[in-house]
């Protein structure tokens, strides 16, 4: 049978299918680079998280200092990263990781990074601001990225979709200008360094990086936005609810098998013995108690089918969508956990059959009394309304 990897299928968030378009006001930055300046107009009520964590590392200045490290053509310009700076015992400007924030600023656990939960309602169009992150759904930190071009079919889907929280008002040229640039391979995070006028025989200097001396908060911008909906993603929470359902109900199918299995297993250990006896019969009802709790499993899985459905139809906000999704795939963590445990008992009650022993049976009875109360209660589990 096979087993749905959730952790692998999940689809991002899934977004508003009305087209957002608002006059209300929102906070606008400004990224002073050395090639020229670059305003970017947050999306401070759609993506609250997200900007919130942006703000936090600009209002530090984390981001002071800081160069452009990554630009691919045709595709993005990435910094949030690394500054070049002194620290410590350096003598000279160098390359020097931004701290990430942490969960807690008064705890000395530096591992106790905090990231940003996944706001991708946004598609990543050209002149949009995104947060760069690992492959996991959860993980961006620090580092963001602008859009170069229509790069929706890739980033819209690819780990749960990338959070656009902003876009470029002004400077795209300066962008475009800045995605031009020759590229060089210093190894690691920087095998796409963007660089000008730059000799290979000599060492990098600020100069040669496309350099961002400060970002800052502007003013409050009272434009009309009109962010494009990242609608790629919307239809796969939807269909993965659905595939949800279906790999649970696969679950039972092979739980039942499981119980068909131990059972037989429990009429020949109890021709060999009644100690043998006694393990395969324990482990037919634990597998009956696995049963039962993947029928309440796969009840929750239908109603997420239908409440989702609802959720479409009603034009459900992204938060609603998602809630709908985390709850099916607990329901299929929980499912396949008791499938497990299922297939463990049915493995114990085979080898209690296969194992030779001296003496006779005569536990059968009571383990079919015991097993039929657990089928009517399954079977009223079903039953109710």
């Amino acid at each position: 049978m096979k087993i749905l990897n959730i952790k692998k299928t999940l689809p991002a968030l899934a977004v508003l299918i009305a087209t957002a378009s608002s006059a209300s006001y929102a906070t606008t930055v400004k990224i002073e680079t050395n090639k020229g300046d670059i305003v970017i107009n947050l999306y401070d009520e759609t993506t609250p998280k997200t900007v919130e964590n942006f703000l936090h590392y600009v209002n530090e200045g984390k981001y002071n200092s800081s160069f452009v490290h990554r630009s691919v053509e045709d595709f993005i310009v990435q910094a949030g990263s690394y500054t070049w700076s002194i620290q410590g015992e350096q003598e000279e400007e160098y390359v020097n990781s931004i701290e990430a924030r942490q969960i807690d600023e008064n705890d000395e656990d530096e591992t106790d990074i905090f990231v940003v939960e996944n706001e991708p309602l946004w598609s990543n169009v050209k002149g949009t601001i995104a947060m760069a992150k690992t492959s996991q759904e959860h993980s961006a930190t620090s580092s963001w990225f602008i859009n170069v071009a229509d790069n929706s079919e890739n980033l819209d889907l690819q780990s749960n979709g990338f959070t656009v929280f902003g876009e470029v008002i002004e400077g795209i040229d300066i962008v475009e200008d800045i995605n031009d640039l020759s590229i060089y391979n210093f190894g690691g995070a920087l095998t796409n360094l963007p660089l000008s006028d730059y000799d290979t025989e000599t060492d990098v200097d600020q100069d040669n990086l496309v350099y961002i001396s400060q970002v800052t908060v502007t003013a409050d911008s009272d434009q009309e936005i009109n962010p494009t909906p990242n609608t790629l993603i919307y239809q796969d929470n939807i269909d993965l609810v659905s595939e949800i359902k279906t790999n649970i109900d696969e679950l039972v199918e092979s739980a039942e098998g499981y119980l068909t299995r131990a059972e037989e297993a429990y009429t020949k250990a109890a021709e060999i013995s009644q100690e043998k006896a006694d393990i395969a019969s324990a482990a037919v009802l634990k597998i009956e108690k696995n049963l039962l709790e993947l029928d309440n499993q796969l009840d929750l899985a239908e109603q997420y089918v239908v409440d989702v459905q609802t959720a479409e139809t009603n034009n459900e906000s992204v938060l609603k969508i998602v809630e709908i999704r985390d709850m099916a795939a607990e329901a299929y963590y929980t499912a396949y956990d008791e499938l497990d445990a299922a297939y463990q008992s049915v493995k114990s009650a085979e080898a209690a059959a296969e194992k030779e022993s001296s003496g006779g049976g005569g536990a059968f009875s009571w383990l079919l009394v015991a097993i039929a109360g657990l089928t009517l209660a399954r079977k009223a589990n079903k039953t109710k309304v």
